[in-house]
């Protein structure tokens, strides 16, 4: 839902403010997320950003576990670099209807 937003916005700079408090064993974040799941967040913003040919930056911001923030991190540089592929799933309707509240009001989506 997102990207189609971003697309259509066609950013000159994307900017990843990059926190790892996320991944499942930081203790605050209290979410369930791997370090994959940063690598494909990345693949897909990488993805987007070479299609409106804006550069991407990041700025590491978080992450309070040292391992999974390292395994994270090397994970999202990769991607970013253009190893891997955004990979696609079917939409979650609660989450899309949630997410088109916000932004769709902006965008076209």
């Amino acid at each position: 839902m997102i990207i189609p937003a971003a697309l259509e916005f066609v950013p000159q700079l994307v900017l990843i403010s990059a926190g790892f408090d996320a991944h499942r064993d930081d203790p605050l974040g209290h979410c369930l997320l791997e370090a994959g799941s940063f690598a494909q967040m990345a693949c897909h913003v990488r993805d987007m950003a070479a299609k409106v040919g804006a550069p991407v930056g990041a700025v590491l911001e978080g992450g309070y576990q040292t391992a999974a923030l390292t395994e994270s991190l090397m994970a999202t540089i990769t991607a970013l670099a253009g190893v891997g592929t955004a990979e696609s799933m079917a939409p979650d309707p609660f989450v899309t209807s949630r997410v088109a509240a916000h932004v769709g009001h902006y965008w076209t989506l």
